[in-house]
């Protein structure tokens, strides 16, 4: 099988909205590096006008943001691409690492361990930063949490190992469904968390 590859100057923040917004156009595997995302296509699925498409996403974020290249790949393993481009990162007082990670966490540091896939979270949004650091503000003993847009679920495990008893997840994206699961069963918290729905 061939696939189309097209990478795209596109700032950190603004990568994973545009990425729901290409999976939507059948994309299937996409690398995050920074100021730059890589997304992949089969090339059956892709036609000249996607690519007008895609141009006009681009524009509807602020900066330099343009189709560098495309080209026809062969078939590859795409979990194995994707971790290439994922490593451990703290975040306030969160160690977040996948579980292919060696990294070391520290006595005062909080271990989530998010295999990210399809799903969106993986840490490097500026979104899901900005909510790991305001959660210990947020979040007490015996709380009850909402996680509209769970995506890999990082959020509603980070909101249990800070103490809240229970949280309700739920998402449109059934990849992120499905890998919200997984990440909540890694990290021991399927106890407190209602596994994640699909809605709408």
């Amino acid at each position: 099988m061939k696939y189309v590859k097209l990478v795209m100057k596109v700032e950190n923040r603004y990568q994973e909205p545009l990425i729901a917004e290409l999976s939507e156009m059948k994309f299937e595997g996409f690398q995050q590096n920074d100021g730059e995302l890589t997304a992949y296509i089969v090339k059956e699925r892709f036609q000249l006008q996607d690519r007008e498409v895609i141009e006009q996403l681009l524009s509807g974020y602020p900066g330099n943001n343009f189709v560098k290249s495309e080209e026809i790949i062969a078939d590859q393993n795409w979990n194995r691409e994707w971790e290439k481009t994922i490593e451990a990162q703290t975040i306030g007082q969160f160690l977040v690492r996948p579980t292919w990670s060696n990294t070391e966490v520290d006595p005062d540091q909080i271990l989530l361990e998010i295999d990210p896939k399809m799903a969106f979270g993986t840490g490097y949004h500026a979104t899901t930063q900005l909510m790991l650091r305001q959660l210990p503000e947020m979040i007490s003993e015996n709380d009850v949490a909402l996680d509209a847009g769970t995506g890999t679920g990082i959020l509603a495990i980070a909101a249990v190992k800070l103490g809240a008893e229970h949280v309700f997840a739920f998402d449109i994206d059934d990849w992120s469904i499905t890998n919200a699961r997984e990440n909540i069963h890694i990290n021991e918290v399927s106890d407190k968390v209602r596994a994640p729905v699909r809605v709408f």
